[in-house]
């Protein structure tokens, strides 16, 4: 089959400006597997975008339009996920049949990612504002659920998500299509949520007026933090409080009542204060440093300021991070001691997150964003692997996974340190944290020693590649750029 014929998948009014010149350029010239994909790529998103390509009504080529449509960086980005996404599937497919075909476990991932690609194509190209996406999420995640429920067998459980979920969807049709204010849709939504958990008692045989009741409550709480915030021009950090306070007390009484004998209202206590006082935190800013000495300082370290506003932005943010990281670190600590320190099991809450701020920290602070983010976060990981080898029984292992990574870092080091010659630096700093690499990691495994043969065919490359970068006309005849 010609790659021309896929130009019938194409919109009439495209094809009626473009066609005729871009069948003859197919006939003219081969084209590839991955060519014909972008051609069908282009008529989807031909179809999805009609008048991507128009002024006053007239088609304009695509090269003369004046300035980039906005939004064609996130097309593009879709794009590359979708494309990821079915490459990633068929791998997993062709794994699945060639190794265990009685178990399809490949279809696990199919659903769960391709739920997440669904919705960030209605995302990306939006229908009814973020209805769509709204309704692929809702679409797919029930799908699945109610194939796994058949699969299973058992009880018939899925049609509570089916209909829980089904009654925010609801809510958001009537908003788009019935034109309804937010605060009407929340009361809906209220009315039917209740109506369900009155049939879920009746469906369990477990009837309690006790337990509608405080759910009732509960989502009046919500309901009026909504109206105060809607009406009332309450900001969102005062809604928050209100709704923190009300359910918390709501289930205080729910404990004592129901559980005296163990108080876990302290765990949602305790989280939900942190994320309270990050909130306010972010609402005051507590600790105003906006033209501080301090701010000063670091905007001319770090050379901006002719961009002084975003840097100003983005070291706020990273101090906010750093403010919630000290009190989630905080809060995890206060967790762990009240379930006990027979197990620390907060060290792993807290180092991921630092892992995480130090990729930040890198990011805001480092000239080059990108590589100064990987760089800060390949050492806080580092650190944090060797700790967890130290404390741990066992031989070490840390020097695996930090050398090994380190080869990674470098090579993006290379790729960002100025202008030229970008392939030779990466080139040299990649292939000398790969000779320490092979040199310890030959010096850990014991005899016989190999490392001087892979080192030296590093070298090899390196003289290699050096020396097909010279220009040897210059050599030969040094004044050939005069005459």
């Amino acid at each position: 089959m010609k790659a021309s014929i896929l130009l019938n998948l194409y919109p009439d009014a495209w094809r009626d400006r473009y066609e005729s010149e871009f069948r003859a350029m197919l006939d003219d010239h081969p084209v590839s597997a991955m060519d014909a994909l972008d051609i069908i790529f282009g008529a989807v998103d031909a179809h999805l975008r009609p008048h991507a390509h128009r002024i006053d009504g007239a088609a304009v080529p695509p090269g003369e339009a004046s300035t980039p449509r906005r939004g064609s960086g996130l097309e593009a980005l879709f794009f590359a996920h979708l494309s990821l996404f079915v490459a990633v599937i068929m791998v997993l497919g062709i794994i699945n049949v060639a190794t265990t075909a009685g178990n399809w476990w490949s279809l696990y991932p199919l659903w769960a990612w391709g739920t997440i690609v669904a919705v960030h194509g209605l995302w990306t190209f939006r229908w009814k504002g973020l209805l769509g996406a709204h309704v692929a999420f809702y679409l797919g995640l029930n799908a699945g659920l109610i194939t796994t429920n058949i699969v299973q067998g058992g009880a018939i459980w899925f049609i509570w998500p089916l209909i829980a979920l089904g009654v925010l969807v609801a809510s958001h049709l009537l908003i788009v299509f019935q034109k309804i204010s937010l605060i009407r849709a929340h009361l809906t939504a209220t009315v039917l949520g209740l109506a369900l958990v009155f049939i879920a008692l009746l469906a369990a045989g477990a009837f309690d007026i006790a337990v509608i009741l405080l759910v009732g409550v509960q989502l009046g709480v919500l309901l009026a933090g909504h109206w105060l915030m809607r009406r009332q021009g309450w900001n969102l950090l005062a809604t928050h409080a209100f709704i923190y306070a009300g359910t918390l007390l709501l289930l205080l009484v729910n404990n004592l009542i129901e559980d005296p004998g163990d108080l876990w209202v302290r765990y949602p206590f305790a989280v939900w204060t942190i994320l309270l006082t990050g909130h306010a935190l972010l609402h005051f800013r507590i600790a105003k440093w906006s033209g501080s000495d301090w701010e000063a300082i670091m905007l001319e370290e770090l050379g901006t300021r002719e961009a002084s506003d975003t840097q100003r932005q983005m070291l706020g943010a990273l101090f906010l991070h750093v403010s919630v990281f000290l009190l989630g670190a905080i809060a995890f600590v206060a967790l762990n001691l009240m379930t006990g320190i027979s197990d620390f099991w907060a060290i792993w809450p807290i180092g991921v997150w630092y892992v995480l701020l130090a990729f930040h920290a890198g990011y805001v602070l480092a000239p080059r964003r990108i590589t100064g983010s990987l760089l800060f976060g390949w050492v806080a990981t580092s650190a944090g692997l060797i700790a967890i080898d130290f404390f741990s029984d066992g031989d070490p292992w840390w020097y695996w996974p930090v050398m090994w990574s380190a080869v990674v870092v470098a090579i993006a080091l290379g790729a960002t340190w100025g202008k030229r010659h970008r392939l030779i630096r990466m080139h040299l700093l990649g292939g000398i944290a790969l000779a320490f690499a092979l040199v310890v990691t030959d010096l850990v495994t014991g005899p016989p020693l190999w490392w001087f043969y892979a080192v030296a065919a590093i070298i090899l490359t390196w003289v290699i590649h050096f020396g097909l970068t010279l220009d040897f006309t210059k050599a030969i005849n040094p004044l050939s750029d005069d005459q």
